[in-house]
């Protein structure tokens, strides 16, 4: 399946502030407060930055199963896992908290997205896809392909954001007489057929035809295939596919990254000087050790992590991701459009080795032998160090440590 997508034109206005207000922000922000200013203020939960999702049981339906996060975990984000069955339609609805991120792990799912405005789009997004929802369109989603429907993994950028208002409910929660009012009189017999509660995931015969493109539609497109985003592959072993709202425009409190790691690769020790992240392993399993200090207490927490658990680092906590027992993918998203990271690598790269060597009680000849030199993101572990090492080595190392610290 595929559409054109074309841009709707906006209407200028006579009043010249006011066009320059209109051109310098996009229709789709308008209205639309930057989560950073809502959530990441307050001092970040101590607690298990991990939760083994891979262990809770699905919420099962006839045409599909979900599973949420529980909202009490000490994250500023929340996570769920929604697989449709072939036909499976996720009800009509919207986020009152928060906006929604999602990636495409298997299949073909087929959205309508509504603005405030009454603008939509019908699209598709495919597996390999991500996708962002601003807090409080209405959407829905169908599981189009006809031999698994789709999976989703979708994060949201409030602890308690997978809450929705769906249609379903709605219809439930209101008089026959208002229901048929709002419906152009339907017939009460029609009415005994509705859902006497929500109908979270239903279904609907997959549609032959192709979609027909909105007559009416968002002026930024809201999926992004995540290969064809920015490439980091600096190191040795993995690869990173960045979407920020660099690459998906539409985009405005979140973004997200791919990571291939190759076994026995890890992504740098690194933190993220805007954004809080949440990662979920899509395969194989992965260690992190996340370094924090909150109120002036430092602690560190160590996990692994496997196929289907999901992790969380608050903004700014030191943490890397491991490979281990094999290759490992991880999907990471963040709670800013754009987010920052700093690394390791390039804070010792840019910092004159005496003062490393300083603060770390070592020598210059160290510093100037082992330091970094240059920003990596990926590394390969080193096997530890074994008897076998040569005795010159060794000597070489002893005198290099003889000379004073920082000298």
């Amino acid at each position: 399946r595929s559409f054109l997508f074309f841009a709707a034109a906006g209407s200028m206005s006579s009043d010249s502030s006011a066009v320059t207000a209109q051109a310098s922000t996009p229709t789709h922000l308008r209205g639309q407060q930057p989560k950073e200013q809502r959530s990441l203020q307050s001092e970040p939960e101590r607690g298990n930055y991990h939760y083994k999702l891979s262990q809770q049981d699905w919420t099962n339906a006839t045409h599909g199963r979900l599973k949420i996060t529980p909202n009490d975990l000490p994250f500023n984000m929340q996570f769920g896992e929604v697989e449709l069955f072939p036909g499976g339609v996720r009800d009509l609805h919207w986020h009152r908290k928060a906006a929604e991120w999602g990636y495409v792990s298997a299949g073909i799912c087929e959205f309508t997205l509504m603005d405030d405005h009454n603008r939509y789009v019908n699209g598709v997004a495919n597996t390999g896809d991500v996708y962002y929802f601003p807090l409080g369109w209405q959407h829905s989603i169908q599981g189009i392909d006809p031999d698994v429907g789709c999976t989703l993994l979708i994060w949201f950028d409030d602890q308690d954001g997978a809450g929705s208002i769906n249609l379903s409910d709605m219809m439930a929660a209101y008089p026959k007489e208002i229901v048929q009012a709002s419906l152009n009189g339907i017939p009460e017999e029609a009415l005994l057929a509705f859902p006497k509660g929500t109908n979270a995931i239903g279904f609907g015969r997959i549609q032959d035809e192709k979609i027909e493109p909105s007559d009416h539609p968002l002026d930024l497109w809201p999926v992004f295939p995540v290969k064809k985003g920015e490439i980091t592959e600096s190191g040795e072993g993995g690869v990173e596919y960045d979407v920020r709202q660099e690459q998906l425009l539409a985009t405005l409190t979140m973004s997200g990254a791919l990571i291939e790691l190759e076994e026995g690769t890890m992504r740098e020790l690194h933190w993220h000087t805007n954004a809080d992240e949440h990662h979920y392993v899509l395969s194989g399993k992965v260690r992190n050790i996340v370094h924090s200090n909150i109120g002036g207490i430092e602690s560190t927490e160590e996990y692994i992590i496997e196929k289907g658990d999901v992790g969380y680092v608050p903004l700014n906590f030191v943490h890397y991701l491991e490979a281990v027992d094999g290759p490992a993918t991880v999907v990471v998203t963040f709670n800013h459009p754009s987010w920052g990271t700093q690394g390791l690598s390039a804070m010792m790269a840019v910092t004159p080795t005496y003062v490393t060597a300083s603060v770390l009680n070592t020598t210059t000849d160290i510093a100037d032998t082992y330091f970094p030199k240059e920003s990596t993101a990926f590394l390969k572990k080193l096997p530890p160090s074994n008897a076998s090492d040569s005795v010159e080595d060794d000597a070489g190392v002893e005198a290099m440590l003889n000379s004073s610290p920082g000298h």
